[in-house]
């Protein structure tokens, strides 16, 4: 399932943002010219109604972004020096999360550090709620590790 989030997510901010397509050569060159350097460096040049559409499409109509950590993992992931994901708590916090949202508290997990947009977490928020979850409160029993 991670595997197929990831792609996802890939291929979805290489269709939404064609300067992904360039060679590094090329980005690099772009990024020295000070008239374009500012937009490839606008992580918030997605359109939540794009984005929105490839989820569903991808996840069914039921599919959701859980805002809080879609935009935590986009804040860690515009840090710098970037961070490599904690992946003993991403794993950890999937436990906790009920069966049937596990899939996208995934999805939240993957869009924040792939496309690192905290603005386009709040829309997708704002479109695709998942609602907030309490992970203290979460006790399931069939999930814990023995």
């Amino acid at each position: 399932m991670a595997v197929r989030l990831t792609n996802f997510v890939k291929k979805m901010s290489y269709a939404l943002s064609p300067a992904t397509y360039r060679s590094r050569n090329r980005r690099f060159a772009l990024h020295q010219s000070s008239d374009q350097s500012s937009q490839l460096d606008q992580p918030d040049n997605f359109d939540a109604g794009e984005v929105e559409k490839y989820i569903v499409n991808e996840f069914g109509p039921s599919a959701c972004v859980f805002e809080s950590i879609c935009g935590q993992y986009a804040e860690l992931a515009t840090k710098e020096p970037r961070q490599a994901l904690d992946w003993p708590e991403v794993f950890s916090q999937y436990q906790r999360f009920p069966a049937e949202s596990r899939d996208f508290y995934l999805l939240s997990v993957f869009l924040g550090e792939t496309v690192k947009s905290p603005e386009l977490c709040r829309q997708l928020g704002q479109l695709r709620s998942c609602g907030e979850i309490n992970l203290n409160d979460t006790q399931d029993e069939n999930n814990t590790l023995a």
